[in-house]
């Protein structure tokens, strides 16, 4: 209507029971053709609801947009419950008003919308023209804002608020700029010096990674052979008994080479992955050496190394894990237990995302490490292996047979070694389900005999070293099953079962001739077959058998004359087949048996002291293999 109120503010409006707000008390208003209704003085209002341009006292500054901004400034009260500027007196009103803009609303309380600040915003803005143009545009956000549209007004950029900090700030604006341009001279000197500077900085840089790359070829060569001579040559020297003092002698001095290095690169931060490695080279040697507690510190420590460095779970979990092997090994069960749990932590989070198979297999291989320790009763956790079973099955269903005429391909040779896993896992299941008289105990043991059976001749592209690993394990789970068929009176199939581990026995004496202990356990295996013929009733062939066992045992006692354990062996073995001979008529045997019988009889009497007692020679069982 062309009236401007210059008073508006919350006392000035009244809400009837309608819900109708008026306007009310224009004693101070004036028409735009200039007509005024009352003049009191220059400065007319209530200052705390005054616009800019009205506290300013210039009449002629006054439109209609002073009323939009009263609107804001009283929006501003109702939604915040104080005023924006401090209006206690004029002087200190006009000061506020100078110094810039008021708190934003959302600063005082957080549940105000966005859109409904930045209209009281636009409403209050200090120049005319950044307000609505017409109090009907703000009537229109604000219906808009109710409705849940968008509304017209916008938030000031960041360059609109520079802007008006720089027109409330000339003077401090300009000192703003003297400086940077001030700053911005200096720093161009500076950088032609610089610049000198830099180029020897750089060539004397350049000289020192040279001579650092040098020192780092100097460390990596003399590492290359300290590493050479404890993992390449000291396994080897282990193998010859004339070497046992030059053995132990390289690995204490390869041992003393590893402490220092420790001692030097300890607090070098950049040393840290290489301090970790050779922690786990000194508890690797000290496993060798019998210092099982260095060993266990080391491998201990090395694993909080990796822990703090990027990308070495892989790394950290392998030393939590051979660390739960040699606190297992020493009978320290709780340790152990604690160790493998901190590796399977390991591994289980390299599992997120598209886990590696390998990662997956080291999970279940440690997994039924952990459940094979002793828990409180004494016995594996059998829940735990199962969990490692599952996990292997689910592993081994994931990779098929992709062997060719050449030999196994990548994903072939990660199923051999799965297979080889969950045979070992088998044979644990077997060892707990017998000892707790499970009848499961046959099932498993079946389970493992047919991947042992498998197995066998699927060594293609393996290590010597591998391929005796596997051989082994097999070899254990074919003895074992002998003993639980026999255990249930299944003769026929402990017979034909027996047969097949000899056969695999015989073939671990051709790859290591000299190992006494793979005579032994096939002169066991022999010994089993013949009292499984004798309990069926087959004399003759468990003739046969004992005629085995004899010459085994006379090779062991051949090999080793001074080891009265295989004396005492090759007594017994004789004295069983005189008495088989004798029923079988063979005279033959029986005087052979007999005069191998007496020379054994007469070296033990000779060397009584040194003999060991008859309990210690019985034949062992091969034992369930371990994790």
């Amino acid at each position: 209507l062309g009236v401007i109120h210059r008073d508006i503010k919350p006392s000035n409006l009244l809400q009837d029971h309608h819900g109708k707000v008026w306007i009310t008390d224009f004693g101070l208003a004036r028409c735009n053709a200039g007509d005024t209704v009352t003049i009191t003085g220059a400065v007319v209002g209530t200052l705390r609801y005054m616009s800019p341009e009205q506290a300013s006292g210039n009449p002629h500054a006054i439109d209609h947009r002073t009323d939009i901004y009263a609107l804001g400034v009283t929006l501003y009260e109702l939604l915040t419950g104080r005023c924006p500027y401090d209006a206690s007196d004029r002087a200190t009103f006009l000061a506020e008003l100078e110094k810039g803009e008021p708190a934003y609303p959302r600063r005082l309380r957080k549940e105000i919308p966005v859109d409904l600040e930045t209209i009281i915003l636009t409403a209050m803005a200090r120049y005319p023209d950044q307000r609505y143009a017409t109090a009907q545009d703000m009537v229109d956000d604000l219906r808009r804002f109710q409705a849940g549209e968008v509304i017209q007004a916008r938030r000031p950029r960041l360059v609109d608020r520079v802007a008006k900090w720089t027109r409330r700030n000339r003077r401090w604006a300009v000192v703003a700029l003297a400086t940077w341009i001030f700053i911005s001279l200096g720093t161009t000197l500076a950088a032609i010096l610089l610049v000198g500077a830099n180029r020897q900085t750089g060539r004397a840089l350049a000289e020192s990674r040279h001579s650092l790359a040098e020192a780092d070829a100097f460390y990596g060569q003399a590492r290359d052979v300290i590493d050479h001579l404890a993992v390449d040559i000291a396994p080897r020297l282990a193998n010859i008994p004339e070497a046992s003092d030059v053995h132990r002698e390289l690995l204490q001095d390869t041992l003393h080479y590893y402490r220092g290095f420790m001692q030097q690169v300890a607090s070098n931060e950049h040393r840290q992955r290489d301090l970790a490695e050779t922690q786990v080279d000194v508890a690797e040697i000290a496993v060798q050496l019998g210092a099982h507690e260095e060993a266990a510190l080391a491998y201990r420590q090395a694993a909080d190394v990796l822990g703090r460095l990027p990308d070495s779970l892989a790394s950290e979990a392998l030393c939590w894990n051979n660390l739960g092997g040699l606190l297992a090994q020493h009978e320290q069960p709780d340790r152990a237990y604690q160790a493998y749990s901190n590796a399977i932590d390991c591994l289980r989070q390299l599992q997120t995302g598209v886990p590696k198979r390998e990662h997956q297999r080291q999970l279940a291989l440690t997994m039924a490490a952990r459940a094979n320790l002793p828990s409180a009763d004494g016995q594996p956790d059998r829940d735990g292996l199962l969990s490692a079973l599952q996990l292997q099955r689910e592993m081994l269903a994931a990779a098929p047979d992709t062997s060719t005429a050449d030999g196994p391909t990548v994903t072939g040779t990660m199923r051999r070694r799965l297979q080889h896993d969950t045979l070992v896992t088998l044979g644990l299941l077997a060892a707990v389900a017998r000892d707790g008289q499970d009848r499961t105990h046959i099932d498993y043991s079946a389970q493992a005999v047919a991947l042992a059976l498998e197995l066998r001749h699927s060594h293609a592209g393996q290590s010597n070293a591998a391929r005796l690993a596997m051989l082994e394990d097999c070899y254990t789970a074919l003895c074992n099953h002998v003993i639980l068929l026999e255990s249930e009176q299944r003769l026929a199939e402990a017979i034909d079962t027996s047969q097949q581990a000899i056969d695999l026995g015989q073939e671990l004496c051709r790859l290591r001739p000299n190992g006494l202990r793979y005579l032994h356990d096939l002169a066991i295996a022999e010994q089993q077959l013949s009292k499984l013929f004798r309990q069926s009733g087959d004399i003759a062939q468990q003739q046969v058998h004992l005629a085995r066992v004899q010459r085994l045992y006379q090779k062991l006692v051949e090999g080793h004359p001074d080891q009265p354990a295989h004396r005492v062996a090759l007594l017994e073995a004789c004295q069983r087949l005189k008495q088989v001979a004798q029923i079988t008529g063979r005279r033959d045997l029986f005087q052979s048996a007999s005069l191998t019988a007496a020379r054994q009889t007469q070296w033990l009497e000779a060397h009584a002291a040194a003999a060991t007692d008859r309990g210690n020679s019985s034949p062992r069982r091969p034992k369930t293999p371990q994790g």
